[in-house]
């Protein structure tokens, strides 16, 4: 019997109705693991795994957006793995600095579902 690895997605966001919301969008088709605390995702980051594609919400409490983004990507070591911010904000300014940093895709809220699983099957693969 043959077992297939599915690909691992870690979605940040401190909002539990909207980290349910990507988790039942996405987990027929990937391992989804969901976290809503920024230090409990740098740590997890740090000793348990490596994802194929991150989830970030841009704006979680107690920590600087660009900073813990900055971290994310300093903490995954290689260079397959994708990052995906997600915004409250339509801010043009912070969605080329966000890019310029080397994160792969930012969308604004609302994500329409349709949106979310082409971009993630886009950077994922």
């Amino acid at each position: 019997m043959s077992v297939s690895m599915k690909r691992q997605i870690l979605i940040i966001d401190d909002d539990l109705i909207y980290q349910q919301i990507l988790r039942k969008l996405l987990y027929n088709r990937y391992d989804v693991v969901s976290i809503a605390d920024s230090m409990e995702a740098l740590k997890y980051l740090d000793e348990l795994s490596t994802p194929d594609l991150v989830i970030a919400d841009l704006n979680l409490p107690g920590i600087d957006s660009m900073e813990f983004i900055s971290e994310v990507k300093t903490k995954l070591e290689n260079d397959t793995t994708r990052i995906l911010v997600i915004s409250g904000t339509d801010d043009d300014k912070l969605k080329n600095e966000l890019l310029r940093i080397g994160i792969a895709e930012v969308l604004t809220k609302p994500i329409h579902r349709k949106q979310l699983v082409e971009e993630v099957d886009r950077l994922i693969r």
